[in-house]
Protein backbone atom coordinates (compact mmCIF):
# COMPACT_ATOMS: atom_id res chain seq x y z
CA UNK A 1 0.00 0.00 0.00
CA UNK A 2 0.88 3.93 -0.36
CA UNK A 3 2.79 5.05 2.81
CA UNK A 4 2.57 8.38 1.91
CA UNK A 5 -1.07 9.04 1.34
CA UNK A 6 -5.11 7.81 1.20
CA UNK A 7 -4.68 6.00 -2.25
CA UNK A 8 -2.99 3.73 -4.02
CA UNK A 9 -2.64 2.67 -7.58
CA UNK A 10 -3.93 -1.26 -8.61
CA UNK A 11 -4.27 -2.58 -11.73
CA UNK A 12 -6.79 -5.86 -11.77
CA UNK A 13 -6.43 -9.56 -12.87
CA UNK A 14 -9.20 -11.02 -15.09
CA UNK A 15 -9.32 -14.70 -16.07
CA UNK A 16 -8.30 -15.77 -19.19
CA UNK A 17 -5.87 -15.02 -21.73
CA UNK A 18 -5.73 -11.64 -23.89
CA UNK A 19 -3.39 -10.41 -26.58
CA UNK A 20 -3.00 -6.77 -26.49
CA UNK A 21 -0.16 -4.11 -26.10
CA UNK A 22 -1.73 -3.30 -22.55
CA UNK A 23 -2.30 -6.71 -21.59
CA UNK A 24 -0.05 -8.74 -19.22
CA UNK A 25 -0.57 -12.95 -19.04
CA UNK A 26 -0.13 -14.35 -15.69
CA UNK A 27 0.06 -17.75 -15.24
CA UNK A 28 -0.94 -19.02 -12.11
CA UNK A 29 1.30 -20.74 -9.10
CA UNK A 30 1.31 -20.82 -5.60
CA UNK A 31 3.62 -17.84 -5.24
CA UNK A 32 1.16 -15.53 -6.78
CA UNK A 33 -1.58 -16.76 -5.47
CA UNK A 34 -3.83 -16.99 -8.30
CA UNK A 35 -6.15 -19.80 -8.75
CA UNK A 36 -6.16 -20.03 -12.69
CA UNK A 37 -4.26 -18.42 -15.62
CA UNK A 38 -5.20 -15.05 -15.81
CA UNK A 39 -4.13 -11.40 -17.28
CA UNK A 40 -3.28 -8.28 -15.92
CA UNK A 41 -5.30 -5.22 -17.66
CA UNK A 42 -3.47 -2.57 -17.22
CA UNK A 43 -5.62 -0.47 -19.80
CA UNK A 44 -8.17 -0.75 -16.23
CA UNK A 45 -5.37 0.85 -13.87
CA UNK A 46 -7.12 3.21 -11.00
CA UNK A 47 -6.29 4.44 -7.52
CA UNK A 48 -8.53 3.54 -4.62
CA UNK A 49 -8.65 4.23 -1.34
CA UNK A 50 -6.40 1.98 1.07
CA UNK A 51 -9.36 0.82 2.84
CA UNK A 52 -10.69 -1.01 -0.20
CA UNK A 53 -7.60 -2.99 -0.48
CA UNK A 54 -7.88 -6.05 1.90
CA UNK A 55 -4.90 -8.13 1.70
CA UNK A 56 -1.81 -9.80 -0.01
CA UNK A 57 -2.85 -12.82 -2.08
CA UNK A 58 0.46 -13.42 -3.98
CA UNK A 59 3.16 -11.93 -5.03
CA UNK A 60 3.63 -11.38 -8.90
CA UNK A 61 6.85 -13.35 -9.88
CA UNK A 62 10.03 -11.09 -10.98
CA UNK A 63 9.88 -11.92 -14.73
CA UNK A 64 6.18 -10.31 -15.07
CA UNK A 65 7.15 -6.87 -13.92
CA UNK A 66 8.91 -5.69 -17.44
CA UNK A 67 6.08 -6.77 -19.25
CA UNK A 68 3.84 -4.73 -16.74
CA UNK A 69 6.51 -1.56 -16.93
CA UNK A 70 5.80 -1.57 -20.40
CA UNK A 71 2.48 -2.15 -20.31
CA UNK A 72 1.87 0.97 -18.09
CA UNK A 73 4.52 2.99 -20.02
CA UNK A 74 1.92 2.24 -23.18
CA UNK A 75 -0.97 2.89 -21.33
CA UNK A 76 0.05 6.13 -19.91
CA UNK A 77 1.81 7.52 -22.83
CA UNK A 78 5.05 8.23 -21.68
CA UNK A 79 8.23 7.32 -24.04
CA UNK A 80 10.56 3.79 -23.51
Amino acid sequence: MNQYGLLTIVIPFRSGHKQAPYIVNVEASSTNGLDQDSFIDVGQIRAVDHSRILGLVGVIENKYWQPIYTAVNIVLGFSL
